[in-house]
Formats: C-alpha cells, sequence, structure tokens
C-alpha cells in the first residue's frame, strides 16, 4: 500500500496476512512544500525551478515588528546584504546593499519592486510591514535582467496580502503596540563636575576664582549630565486594523495603521498614515482585474541638519556640566549678578538645545500614493496577456522657522519653506505562453514584453529674514529676501524598454533562462541612448537523477550557473546635457556661463555579473545554499579633469573599471519538530570584496580628502586614506606620524597621508537566528553583524582637540592626558595641534541582537467557545536590545567613514495584542 499526502514523501508499506492496523509515518518532502514566489514579469514560480539566486523572507520574520523603515526589518536576515540604520531620529531611513556597491557615482540601491511595480525606496521605507506577504531578494543576472538597467543593484520585489476568492466569511484583525525607545548606547562617560574643575584648573582654562565659584556651584545644584538630559525615554504608539476575505469571483484585502513615534531628543518625532486595497475580480473564465492602491501620509519633525545655532548643535552633550543646575524653570545662575534669572542664553554663549529647539522648530509632510491596475487575460490555455499600469508619486513640504526670541542677543528671525513632488507612471504589456511538449517532461515558457516609464518633478522655495516678532514669523513678515532664498526647479526622463524570457524545464531535473532586454533612457547622451543586456543560466536538479533519487540521507542537490550583463541608469536627469548657469555677472551687466559641457556619448555604466550556487539537504532537516559570484563594473561615470586651456573643470565621462568577489552562505535546519513543539536555527552570510580595477587615463590614485578616502588601483573603492598614528613621545608629550617611509615625525605637515587596507564598508555581514514554539508560546531571536567595519571616531577627535571652547566637558579618558616626561600614553599634550588620522580610526565590528519577540496565542478550544473570536495573542518585541563592539562611539551601524555629532540608534521595547475576528 502507498500512502501520498501533499507535503510529505511518499511511503510503500507492506501489507500482510492478519494486518488490522498499519501505523505509517511520513516524512516532510521539502521539494512538494516548496514555496511559489513572484520575482519578474510573467507567472508565479517555485523557488527550486529558478536558475537564479534569490533569498525568501516570510511575513513571520517582518509583522508584528513596530518599525517606521521595513528596511530594518530586513537586517540579518538576506546573505550578501547590509542594512544600515544609522541613527534613532524617528524619519531615519535605511540604506541597502546587495553584494556590495557597483558603482561610485551613479546609485547603489537596489530596485524595489511593489506587486510588480516598480516604486521608489520611498514607497518601499513607508510600506506597513503587517501588509507583507514576503519579500524576494533578487541577487544575480538570470534573477534581475528582466529589469533592466534600474536593477544593477538588485531586485527586492515585495507582494503585499491579498484576499481569497474561497474564503467563507470575512476576517477582520485588529492590533495595537505600545512600546518605548531609549539611547541603544552611551560610551562617552563625561568626567565628574568635580574632576573637571580639577582638570580645568591645571591646564588654566579656568583661574583659582572662577574654580571657587564653581565648585561652591556644583555643592549647591550638582551637576548635569547632558546626555542623559537631552535624550530621553520616548514612546511609540501603533494601531492597525484589516480585513480580507472574497466570494466566489472576487477577493479583497482592506488595511489601515497609524504610528506615532516620539524621538529620544526635542523637536523630533514622526506620526504616519497607512492605507492599502487590494482587490482582485474574476469577472469571466477568461478576464481577470486587480487594483492594488496604497496611501501614505506622514508627519515628522526633525534636529537633522540643524545647525549650532538653530537646533541640536553635536557638541551639546559635551556642555559644561555646571550650567543648567535649574533648567526645570527655565532659569539659570547668573555670575555677575549672583540672582536666578530668566535665560535665553548661558553664560559665556552657551546655548541651551532644548529652548533653542523649541524656539526654531523644522517640520515636514509626506503625502504618498502608490498603486497600479492590471487587467489579465486568458483567452485559451496556457496564454496569459497582461497589461500593468501604475502610479508612484509624493508629494512633501519642509518648513524651518527660527523666531526672533531664539537669539539671546537680541536678533532677528528667519522661515524658509519648501514644496515637492513628484510622479512616476509607468506602464508594463506582456504576452506570456506555457506548453508542454510532452506531459510532465517538457515544459517551455515563453514571454515578451514592453515597459515605459514617465517621470516628472518640480520643487520650489522661499525663505527671507529679518522678522522681528515671535508672532509675526510668516516669509512675507520678513525684511530681507535674497536671490539665494527663492528657487524652482523642474527635472523629467523617461524610458522606453523591450525584453523578453524564455525558459525550459525537462522534468524536475533542468531548467535553462534566456532573458534579453533593451533599454533606452533620455539621460543619456543621444548617439549612446540605447543599450542591450541579456542574462542566461541553468539549474540542474542533482537529487532527480536516478543514482541519487533514492538516498534518503541527501534530501536535496542542486547546481544553478548564470552569467548576465546589466546597465547602471541612476544618474543625474541631464547629465548628459550642456547647461547654463547665469550668475556670471560683469559689473552690472548679468551674465550666463556653461554650468556643464555634456556629453553626447555618455552612456550606460555596464556590468557582467557571475553566479555559481550549490544547494543542498541532508535529512530532511538541514539546507544549505553556497553562492560565489564575480560583479565587474565597466565605463563607471566619473568627471574627469580637463586642463585649464580647455575652458572647462572637468567632464562626465565613462572611465572606471570595479570588481565585487564574494560568497553567500545560507543556512536552515529544524532541530525539533512534533505536534507541540518545533525548533528551527538559520544563519546567513556574506563577503565581498571590492576593488578599483581602472581609473581614467595613467591615473592610479584619485584622493578623496573630505572623506579621508581615496580611489586607488587595486584598492577597495571605500579604503581609508589618511595619516598614520604613531603615537605620542614620552618626552614632549607630542603626536609621532609616518613620514610615508616608517620614520615618525611631529610636524604635521610633513606627515603622509597613506592608503589603508581598511574600509568603512563592511566586507563581512551576516546574521543568524532561532524559532521556538511550544504550542500557543513563541520565541524568534535574531542577530545581525558586521566584521571589519572601520569607522573614524569624529566624537573623540573633537574632545579631545586643543581648540574646544573651554568649559565644556570632558570625556573620563582624558585625565590621562600627557602631562610630563616619561609618561606614557597615547593621548597629546594640551594644546598640541590635532590631525585627523588613524588615532580615531576605529574598528566597528559589531555583533547586535536586532530583534527578541515573545508571543502568546491563547489556545482554539478557549476562542471557539466565544463564538466569533478566532485568534488572541499577545507580545512583547525588543530591537537592538543587545551589541558587542569595540567602537567607543555612539553606535557603529553607521554609513558613512566619519561619525560626529550623530543622533543615537535606539534600543526598543514593544508591548502588543492583536484580535482576529
Amino acid at each position: 500500500m502507498v500512502f501520498e499526502y501533499l507535503g510529505y514523501a511518499k511511503q510503500e508499506v507492506t501489507i500482510t496476512a492478519g494486518m488490522t492496523v498499519a501505523n505509517v509515518k511520513l516524512s516532510e518532502d521539502n521539494e512538494q512544500i516548496e514555496q511559489v514566489v513572484v520575482i519578474g514579469y510573467g507567472s508565479a514560480r517555485s523557488v527550486g525551478s529558478v536558475t537564479g539566486s534569490v533569498s525568501v523572507v516570510d511575513a513571520n520574520i517582518l509583522n508584528d515588528k513596530p518599525v517606521m523603515n521595513v528596511a530594518d526589518a530586513l537586517s540579518g536576515q538576506v546573505s550578501g546584504m547590509s542594512v544600515m540604520t544609522s541613527s534613532g531620529e524617528p524619519s531615519q531611513s535605511s540604506s541597502i546593499r546587495i553584494h556590495g556597491a557597483g558603482s561610485i557615482s551613479a546609485g547603489t540601491e537596489p530596485l524595489y519592486v511593489i506587486d510588480g511595480m516598480p516604486s521608489s525606496a520611498n514607497q518601499f521605507l513607508a510600506i506597513n510591514s503587517n501588509d507583507i506577504e514576503n519579500m524576494v531578494t533578487l541577487k544575480d543576472a538570470s534573477a534581475t535582467s528582466i529589469y533592466g538597467s534600474r536593477a544593477a543593484n538588485g531586485v527586492i520585489y515585495v507582494t503585499t496580502k491579498k484576499g481569497s476568492r474561497r474564503a467563507q466569511r470575512a476576517q477582520f484583525r485588529f492590533s495595537g503596540n505600545y512600546g518605548v525607545s531609549t539611547p541603544v548606547n552611551n560610551k562617552f562617560r563625561q568626567m565628574n563636575g568635580y574632576d573637571l574643575l580639577d582638570w580645568q584648573l591645571y591646564f588654566g582654562e579656568i583661574s583659582q576664582t572662577d574654580y571657587a565659584t564653581y565648585k561652591d556651584r556644583l555643592d549647591t545644584f550638582g551637576a548635569v549630565d547632558w546626555f542623559r538630559y537631552i535624550y530621553q525615554t520616548a514612546p511609540t504608539y501603533t494601531g492597525e486594523f484589516s480585513v480580507n476575505g472574497g466570494s466566489e469571483n472576487i477577493g479583497y484585502y482592506v488595511s489601515g495603521s497609524y504610528m506615532n513615534q516620539d524621538g529620544m531628543a526635542p523637536q523630533s518625532s514622526m506620526e504616519r498614515y497607512t492605507m492599502r486595497t487590494n482587490l482582485s475580480a474574476q469577472a469571466n473564465s477568461w478576464l481577470r482585474i486587480n487594483l492594488n492602491l496604497a496611501a501614505a501620509v506622514d508627519k515628522r519633525e526633525s534636529t537633522q541638519g540643524a545647525t549650532t545655532s538653530q537646533g541640536l548643535n553635536p557638541t551639546s552633550v559635551t556642555n559644561f556640566p555646571i550650567y543648567m543646575a535649574t533648567y526645570m524653570t527655565r532659569q539659570y545662575f547668573d555670575e555677575e549678578t549672583g540672582r536666578i534669572e530668566d535665560y535665553l542664553l548661558f553664560p559665556n554663549n552657551m546655548i541651551d538645545p532644548y529652548y533653542v529647539m523649541e524656539k526654531a522648530p523644522q517640520w515636514g509632510n509626506n503625502h504618498l500614493l502608490n498603486g497600479n491596475f492590471s487587467v489579465v487575460l486568458t483567452p485559451v490555455k496556457g496564454l496569459t496577456i497582461t497589461s500593468l499600469n501604475g502610479i508612484d508619486g509624493a508629494y512633501s513640504t519642509y518648513t524651518f522657522t527660527a523666531l526672533p526670541s531664539h537669539f539671546a542677543s537680541g536678533g532677528t528671525g528667519s522661515r524658509t519653506r519648501q514644496f515637492s513632488q513628484y510622479y512616476t507612471l509607468s506602464t508594463s504589456n506582456t504576452i506570456e505562453y506555457k506548453f508542454e511538449p510532452i506531459k510532465d517532461m517538457h515544459n517551455i515558457t515563453l514571454l515578451v514584453g514592453q515597459e515605459g516609464i514617465d517621470y516628472y518633478s518640480q520643487g520650489f522655495m522661499a525663505g527671507s529674514s529679518g522678522q522681528i516678532d515671535d508672532a509675526l514669523y510668516l516669509i512675507g513678515k520678513g525684511t530681507q529676501v535674497k536671490m539665494s532664498d527663492v528657487s524652482e526647479s523642474y527635472s523629467s526622463y523617461n524610458m522606453l524598454s523591450f525584453f523578453g524570457r524564455v525558459n525550459y524545464e525537462y522534468g524536475r531535473k533542468y531548467a535553462f533562462d534566456l532573458t534579453l532586454r533593451n533599454d533606452a533612457s533620455s539621460r543619456f547622451g543621444k548617439d549612446n541612448r540605447n543599450a542591450l543586456f541579456y542574462a542566461i543560466g541553468g539549474m540542474w536538479n542533482i537529487k532527480e537523477e536516478n543514482f541519487l533519487k533514492d538516498n534518503r540521507v541527501l534530501t536535496d542537490l542542486k547546481l544553478r550557473v548564470t552569467y548576465g550583463t546589466q546597465g547602471n541608469s541612476s544618474i543625474s536627469n541631464y547629465a548628459s546635457l550642456r547647461l547654463v548657469s547665469t550668475g556670471a555677472n560683469y559689473g552690472d551687466v548679468s551674465g550666463k556661463y556653461f554650468a556643464s559641457t555634456g556629453n553626447n556619448y555618455l552612456g550606460w555604466e555596464k556590468q557582467g555579473l557571475f553566479n555559481v550556487s550549490l544547494e543542498f539537504g541532508l535529512f530532511n532537516w538541514l539546507s544549505v545554499s553556497a553562492t560565489y559570484y564575480d560583479r565587474r563594473s565597466s565605463d563607471m561615470l566619473y568627471d574627469v579633469p580637463y586642463p585649464p586651456s580647455s575652458g572647462i573643470t572637468s567632464r562626465g565621462e565613462n572611465a572606471l573599471k570595479m570588481k565585487n568577489q564574494g560568497v553567500d552562505l545560507d543556512i536552515n535546519a529544524t532541530l525539533f519538530h512534533n505536534d507541540d513543539w518545533n525548533i528551527t536555527i538559520g544563519a546567513v552570510f556574506g563577503y565581498n570584496n571590492n576593488k578599483i580595477t581602472q581609473l581614467y587615463g595613467t591615473t592610479t590614485s584619485i584622493p578623496q580628502p573630505d572623506s579621508f578616502r581615496t580611489y586607488e588601483v587595486g584598492k577597495s573603492a571605500w579604503s581609508f586614506y589618511m595619516p598614520v598614528f604613531m603615537g605620542v613621545d614620552p618626552r614632549d608629550g607630542k603626536a609621532m606620524y609616518d613620514d610615508g617611509n616608517g620614520n615618525p615625525v611631529k610636524d604635521t605637515n610633513l606627515a603622509a597621508y597613506i592608503t589603508l587596507d581598511k574600509q568603512y564598508i563592511a566586507p563581512y555581514n551576516g546574521g543568524f537566528d532561532l524559532s521556538a514554539s511550544w504550542k500557543g508560546l513563541s520565541l524568534q531571536v535574531n542577530f545581525a553583524y558586521q566584521l571589519d567595519k572601520w569607522l573614524i571616531n569624529g566624537d573623540r577627535f573633537f574632545n579631545e582637540s586643543s581648540n574646544i571652547v573651554p568649559r565644556t566637558a570632558r570625556p573620563e579618558y582624558m585625565k590621562n592626558i600627557w602631562r610630563e616626561p616619561g609618561q606614557v600614553t597615547n593621548i597629546p599634550k594640551y594644546g598640541e595641534t590635532s590631525l585627523y588620522s588613524t588615532a580615531y580610526l576605529e574598528n566597528a565590528s559589531y555583533l547586535r541582537l536586532k530583534n527578541l519577540s515573545l508571543s502568546y496565542q491563547l489556545p482554539q478550544s478557549l476562542l471557539k467557545k466565544t463564538g466569533f473570536i478566532q485568534g488572541v495573542k499577545f507580545s512583547v518585541v525588543m530591537r537592538n536590545l543587545w551589541t558587542l563592539t569595540n567602537y567607543t562611539g555612539y553606535d557603529p551601524e553607521y554609513d558613512s567613514s566619519i561619525i560626529y555629532g550623530m543622533y543615537p540608534n535606539t534600543r526598543q521595547y514593544s508591548f502588543g495584542l492583536e484580535l482576529v475576528f
């Protein structure tokens, strides 16, 4: 007798005479329960039959994470992908890279596709995570080439939840969360007030008289920890609802959400509303109509971009701890009068950040719309004709006001307002035909399509200054308006594409893909606007061969090989054109000048991608996937300098080459599974080796001094370029630097800038997780890590520099500053000229407990008694709970080469309740 069940391996049992009971236990068959996903134009495919490199993140990883941007939930979940959320400011976005960065001038972000329509990063980041069914990351040419030049940096394909036409009744879901945020770390341990006074008296920053005065104030009022004063516990509230269901011919999913997150610092917060409607109607046997529509509105207050006098000054946390002892009454102690006075400004021109930000608010609003409408025709068996039309648009405003009262010295105010909007209209039309010349043996799928994109944006800014009354702060009440205070902009581009794909499958053993796509973009020179890209891939399911088919130990074995080409179109809309600007005036006569020389031959950045993957499974409980990739970028855009005699300084040209080579590793295992228990573990690992292989002409190095990096042949594009610190001379306390030949020099002008084998983009990254459930109780633990990542600690540089204004706080380690001959220390003597060097370059590798969630679902036996409640779940979610790192700054998860005065990342605790009816 043969026993079969969907999702389980077939088992044959011999029945003998006299048997009345046969006990049979079926084992899971991963092949049969393989996930089906949409990865591009055309029909959904099983992950196992795809020739390219794809990674799937399911809803159970993304849902119930109370985060403002959904990208943060992806950290440590996909091999070869790095996700960095470098600030705890509520409106902060995340940066994502797949298989390193493929360009130094063009864009490096992946393409985001939401329900079949390419969309902007803003739309992706605004998605309510509970609306997502799954996310599929496409990483190689075979998987991404169907999207052409926009997919040069990979694709993240988001499928949102849909209603079921087979649902017997509508299902309603309500959930709410309350949480709090605190700084994830505070490693700046400042000297206490008494130690600081001793330190400042020793180095002559204060007199003996000042010392006695300040000490008396400390005895009376105590000191202030500015970090804890500025960054305080902040609440977060979320509320969501959804309804899904359908009938015989209609499926629907409707949801809405509200989130309000206060920032830890004053005047920083974000409030967001989202709505989503997904409808599908089967009009008849050959016509289906789909509508996916999403809208989001957010309001944000921000401290970012603030200046010293108009926001959260990066040095606020180092303000003199003796001041502000009586801040809560908005008063301060005046040393000259000896009285408690109302304050606008602290003594010695030290600004209170709370007061300043209240008097200099910054806020913005975004209105986002993302939707598509598709018609699907199936006139005959195997033939599918699809027309999809969509819009991706946003309208944004930004306002900054500096009220006159925020200047203690009686200055005037200012106000600036900005408006911007964009929309992208896209249309794609595809014809797909599937047929089987021999059933269950030969499967052929042919796809041809066309896509068009029309993008338009505009912006306007106006401002004024000279306002003299807090109540009369509008732009029209200002007395001064400069030309630089008013601007207007328009921009647009178009793209037209044609593509095709052939997929052939032989049984379950072999699969081959061939993809072609031609893109034409208005962004490039008129002589170089068209580009043809291709990809070819193959998959061999070795497990289906006769010599392995019945092997019960090796339950899966696949080999995938792909190669293809791509272009990168993420450049400015008018990079190829000769542009004219005003401002070249002669006396009273206005003039114009060429702001850009243009280049009719400016073309696409090109990439060649090779991938080979091996996947295997053991005993139906362990699966491993290993991938090697080689990504070669050529014709990279760069502003090549020209001699002064040419009349121009530089021109954008296709000149540079670069390569990214690396390895991805995915491991998943089911440790234990029965009716009550389920325990699984997983790990992802990515290694990327980046190298510049060619610069323009005979150039071998292009220093980037502003970021302390250089582009050098044979080195990573993200390598540091700076003087090498060789310690402090114990004899005189002076800092010593490498002169380029390994010899120490003390003259900073003789210090050599050296290219280092250290980079701020980590070559190693990944994560690992544990999922465990027992009956209704579930635990999820997710770790993320980055290794061999380096950052310049700019906070240390300014804290240790001799040009810091007196009467500021000092780190506790500054007690170890050089004071006398013979002292061995790494902190130069007081007054020594500081130099950005490897003294401030720190290893920012980290291991972070990214998410820990614990949930409990009430048993169905109890809920059935109510007659209408289908589910009740309680949850606790903790984010950024623990971090292991040697980096001494606020946080190592930062996507830049140097950090100074950043808004600290957040540790979050959230408590949630979900009801399903």
